[in-house]
């Protein structure tokens, strides 16, 4: 449900796309990379704050249960 959370699985799955890092400095590097690439992705943070009202409904609907969010 948090926007946070996808925010982070598109990092995690960009990370993995670039293969093995040899230390954590390297790991490091390469999430701020990702993140600010993705933070200055206007369209993909206004896709996530629009969708919140769709979030919330679902959510509702679903009663509190397992939602695709």
């Amino acid at each position: 449900m948090n926007v946070i959370e996808h925010i982070w699985y598109l990092i995690k799955r960009k990370l993995s796309n670039r293969g093995i890092f040899r230390n954590s400095e390297e790991l490091w590097v390469a999430i701020r990379d990702e993140w600010e690439e993705l933070r200055n992705d206007n369209n993909l943070m206004q896709n996530l704050v629009n969708s919140m009202r769709n979030r919330m409904q679902l959510i509702i609907q679903q009663e509190g249960n397992h939602t695709r969010y």
